[in-house]
């Protein structure tokens, strides 16, 4: 890199400084410390912090994003300064660069000449959108990991031990006195309001030159110029001077100050026109990709197919889980009443047709997952001729006889009779009547509402959402899909499809299939595949912590690893994602968190009992909701211990009904009491529920297969805690 805002691409033979003499004169004057300019930086960083924070002081409520955004870019223009500093560029004096480095430094919170020691961690985060965190990690890393390797001597570490412990004294010992004073005159949104939001913007910027660093591209031009609009270095103290710097690659020792940015810029242009290339700041380079359309392809019991073309009347939501799996379970999950004659032609159609393949079973298919696809891997056999086989053909004939008959009584196709019925959709609708009632009391701090609205809000998903991302309530996929997003504080649309729906259900209680095996495995043992660790001896109470805090992890966290990872909980690979969709997918989920747990501490500012519990309670309310109308249903020993080839049986050894004559039962658990029944006929409404589960106790009955089911809650519950204490033993 050429200075802090110059990328110069050099070759084997030549040194930085002649490659960039072989262009044009560089002037001199441009590289030299100065006390005067270095004044006028000074003053303008504070001038323009004034601004800001006087605008946050005295501006309304409406114009407060502008100033957080004056206010937040002029705080990089203190990082601008420190990152001089630490080069020893922005005035000639070694001792003032380090006490004004280190005076810049204290508002962020980050340890003086941290910037470029921190800069090359964290690069995992340059994958889609999640650069924008990156900041953020170097942050910590400097205050905490990188103190503590000085400390105890890290290697190629070169700042004094002496030094750095009077700095953190420095650092922590302002915050300690900062952090109390702000809170106690301001109140927590003023911590919010005057610091923490700024920070965030901060870091944002910051975090831009992180990503621009590692992205800037040398192979059309000698020299890249990294250009941000103008306003914005105007105002950040041309911060873009630290992208350099943040590589490190700057081995001959030429660096310009930041106040000397612009002339550089100029002189640049106007020496080297025909090797400079500018890149600029933009929303496209920062958060969106090129992202290649791919085929629809996928695997149907061992044969490949292209459906690119193929306009599903499921949608596309539905169609598109397959995209690049073996999607024979989802298949035969998703079309047990559909006319195996009709099938076999469609898919007779969309066939694919490899002449240079002698096995005509050879996939053609880019498999997400390596196992999937391998005979010795495939989890169920779908060959018709066991006992097993015969139980399932007979158990899809009465049901969808029974379906038939339905659809003569009201007058509908025999699609429509399994989708929700009008009780169903009055109760739906009730449901979400009292949800949003409730809403207007909770937003005013009526202490009954803490327990009623989460409760309200728990019944409204589990009888609309949870059916809607099955394509359970209606025949048209678009009222699905939006049924389907409109709980985002219960769960993410996109983790819930590929958790539940592509792993849980098609493969319960199989290892490294279904993701419900592994939320914590490290803490929580409930299958005989994870291998059992000295915390699983305490697993009772880290139960209990999933109970009361799952579904806020699972809603945030949970989402973001497993867009890091590619595969959540090592079960299930993500689709193909474009960055939009990532950056969107992420800053709902921030998005939703912020409106959660965020409006408290502004409408009820000054009452602090009346914050926490309008924050926390809700939270731990509805996890614990959820939780209980899940866990009880498939974690219990009788099945987790028991397994079978045949994808239907299998579906019945591994759930577990309970409370099932219970009316309150069923609307609590949006009839997920019923899970045997639900695990047969995923899109199925559950409505339909009762009325088919005779059919399912008969026909295992008949055939001597195990109808696990628990006769009331409690039975159901220490069902669930006995298999969790005894999975905890060694």
């Amino acid at each position: 890199f050429f200075s802090f805002i110059m990328v110069a691409k050099t070759s084997k033979r030549s040194s930085l400084a002649q490659d960039i003499q072989n262009h044009f004169d560089f002037p001199s004057e441009l590289l030299q410390p100065s006390y005067i300019k270095a004044i006028k930086a000074c003053s303008l960083v504070v001038c323009v912090l004034f601004v800001g924070y006087t605008g946050l002081a005295l501006a309304p409520w409406y114009l407060l994003p502008i100033c957080w955004f004056i206010a937040g870019t002029a705080i990089m223009g203190l990082v601008s300064v420190a990152n001089d500093c630490e080069q020893q560029t922005f005035v000639k004096s070694k001792f003032l660069n380090d006490v004004l480095g280190m005076i810049c430094m204290v508002p962020l919170w980050m340890p003086y000449r941290s910037l470029s020691k921190s800069s090359e961690s964290g690069t995992w985060l340059n994958w889609g959108p999640l650069w924008v965190l990156r900041s953020l990690w170097q942050w910590m890393r400097a205050n905490f990991a990188l103190p503590l390797m000085i400390l105890l001597g890290g290697n190629n570490l070169s700042q004094s031990r002496k030094g750095l412990i009077l700095n953190l004294i420095c650092l922590y010992g302002f915050f300690c006195i900062f952090f109390p004073l702000m809170t106690m005159t301001l109140g927590v949104w003023g911590l919010f309001k005057f610091y923490i939001i700024p920070m965030l913007i901060c870091h944002f910027w910051l975090s831009t030159c992180l990503k621009l660093s590692n992205q800037i591209e040398m192979d059309d031009a000698t020299i890249v110029v990294c250009s941000y609009p103008r306003f914005v270095e105007f105002i950040g103290g041309n911060f873009n001077q630290i992208i350099s710097n943040l590589k490190q690659a700057n081995p001959q020792g030429i660096k310009i100050p930041s106040y000397n940015t612009t002339a550089a810029r100029l002189a640049i242009k106007s020496g080297a026109q025909q090797a400079i290339k500018e890149v600029k700041l933009s929303w496209t380079n920062l958060f969106f990709s090129p992202h290649k359309e791919e085929r629809l392809l996928m695997r149907v019991h061992g044969i490949s197919y292209d459906f690119t073309n193929f306009k599903h009347p499921g949608g596309t939501i539905s169609i598109n889980l397959g995209r690049n799996r073996d999607a024979t379970a989802l298949f035969e999950a998703h079309h047990p009443f559909t006319s195996k004659k009709k099938l076999a032609t469609i898919l007779k159609k969309y066939k694919i047709n490899d002449d240079n393949n002698d096995d005509e079973n050879e996939t053609v298919v880019p498999l997400l997952s390596s196992i999937e696809g391998k005979e010795e891997h495939d989890v169920f056999d779908w060959n018709i001729g066991s006992k097993e086989d015969a139980f399932a053909e007979e158990l899809i004939e009465q049901v969808t006889n029974y379906f038939k008959s339905e659809s003569k009584r009201r007058g509908v196709s025999l699609l429509q009779a399994t989708k929700a019925t009008p009780r169903r959709w009055a109760e739906m609708i009730i449901f979400s009547l009292g949800f949003l009632i409730t809403i207007p009391f909770f937003v005013q701090g009526y202490w009954f509402s803490v327990i009623t609205l989460p409760v309200l809000a728990w019944l409204y998903a589990a009888a609309i959402v949870h059916d809607a991302m099955h394509f359970a309530v209606s025949t048209n996929w678009k009222v699905n899909a939006i049924l389907g997003n409109c709980s985002p504080w219960t769960t993410s649309p996109l983790m819930w499809y590929h958790q539940h729906v592509i792993g849980h259900h098609a493969y319960p209680n199989i290892p490294f299939r279904d993701p419900d095996l592994a939320h914590a495995p490290a803490f929580v043992r409930l299958h005989e595949s994870i291998r059992w660790k000295q915390p699983h001896k305490f697993q009772l109470l880290s139960v209990t912590l999933i109970w009361t805090l799952g579904a806020a992890i699972y809603m945030i966290f949970v989402p973001i690893k497993a867009l890091v990872l590619g595969v959540l909980n090592r079960s299930v690979h993500l689709m193909s994602l474009s960055s939009f969709r990532i950056a969107r997918h992420i800053v709902g989920r921030i998005f939703t968190a912020a409106v959660l747990w965020g409006w408290q501490w502004y409408v009820f500012e000054g009452d602090l009992p009346r914050q926490i519990i309008f924050t926390v309670a809700p939270m731990l309310i509805h996890s614990l909701c959820f939780m209980f109308s899940t866990q009880l249903n498939h974690l219990t020993a009788e099945n987790t211990e028991k397994s079978s080839r045949n994808y239907y049986v299998h579906q019945i050894l591994t759930s577990h009904s309970f409370s099932m004559d219970s009316q309150l039962v069923f609307w609590f658990t949006g009839g997920l009491n019923l899970q045997i029944e639900h695990h047969l006929f995923p899109t199925v409404n559950h409505c339909h529920l009762k009325a088919i589960s005779p059919i399912v106790r008969n026909l295992c009955k008949k055939y001597s297969i195990p109808y696990h089911e628990s006769s009331s809650v409690i039975q159901a519950v220490g069902k669930h805690f006995k298999h969790v204490h005894n999975m905890s033993k060694q």
